[in-house]
């Protein structure tokens, strides 16, 4: 019995598949073809058109003869064009540092003989049935994904609406907190007192942007008081589309958030609104 492993022939009488497979596996390093071992592993041998099949970690990859029509091809008497694909694979929790004895290459093998991922490398291919089906099923999954999104759409406008309310409750609380805060425990009210100012004289001079910052900081920390659910009605209100945002980020994005613990939204331009009513507060305080 004849075999060819990474290009050098080899004659040994091997009389049974585990033989066989046992035997492969010897000569079977990393980045050498491993079409032989699939063909053994396999119930039955790759198409022709498969023509190797390498392990480079954390990568498999597969030669495959494409089908084009005969017309297509060169057919001068020296050169006879014959295109490959190469499909491509990512193995993960293979790395490079992985040597052959380290690899579980009937696992391996067993992993990419999977439809699915056969399908992707192009060792196996799809019969007219199997289109038949992927096609309906792609079909269906695009009709769900559609009603999906008209769905998301509807969540999205009651989840504003019912934040809605209670959102603007809170900003009047916010607001409220942050403008006591400031008139009479901070910083900068204290230099205003020490000076014989107020608050809103600041605003004007050269120290007025960093009473902004101060302002926008004691907004913050308010927010950071509230509970999770209150600063999500919170960043509801926000003018820009901030849950949209936050959704679309969403898909294909892995581990998928299960909890409302899991939903971050800003809300900076909510920020600037509730700070501009803080510095009419501090005026109108000055005024009085």
């Amino acid at each position: 019995m004849k075999f060819e492993i990474g290009g050098k022939e080899d004659r040994r009488t091997l009389t049974s598949q585990e033989e066989y497979i046992s035997y492969l596996l010897q000569e079977c390093r990393l980045g050498v073809d491993l079409l032989p071992l699939f063909n053994a592993v396999s119930p039955k041998n790759l198409p022709r058109q498969v023509k190797t099949v390498r392990f480079d970690p954390p990568f498999v990859m597969a030669l495959v003869e494409r089908d084009v029509d005969s017309g297509s091809l060169c057919n001068d008497a020296v050169v006879l064009f014959k295109p490959i694909d190469i499909k491509t694979i990512a193995i993960v929790g293979y790395s490079e540092e992985l040597t052959a004895h380290e690899v579980d290459l009937i696992g391996l093998v067993e992993f990419c003989l999977q439809k699915d991922i056969g399908v992707e490398l192009g060792i196996i291919e799809i019969t007219d049935t199997d289109k038949t089906n992927l096609f309906k099923k792609i079909e269906s999954l695009e009709i769900e994904l559609e009603s999906a999104h008209e769905i998301i759409k509807l969540l999205i406008n009651v989840a504003k609406d019912l934040a809605q309310g209670s959102g603007e409750q809170l900003q009047e609380q916010v607001v409220e907190r942050a403008a006591a805060n400031m008139l009479a425990n901070s910083a900068a009210s204290e230099l205003a007192a020490s000076t014989e100012d107020d608050l809103s004289d600041m605003l004007g001079s050269p120290l007025g942007g960093i009473l902004q910052r101060d302002i926008h900081d004691e907004i913050s920390q308010q927010i950071a008081k509230l509970n999770k659910l209150d600063q999500l009605a919170l960043s509801l209100c926000e003018p820009e589309d901030v849950l949209e945002i936050w959704v679309e980020d969403q898909f294909c994005s892995f581990p998928t958030p299960i909890y409302s613990t899991d939903i971050e939204l800003s809300c900076e331009q909510l920020i600037d609104d509730m700070a501009r009513e803080v510095e009419n507060i501090i005026h109108q305080e000055s005024d009085n």
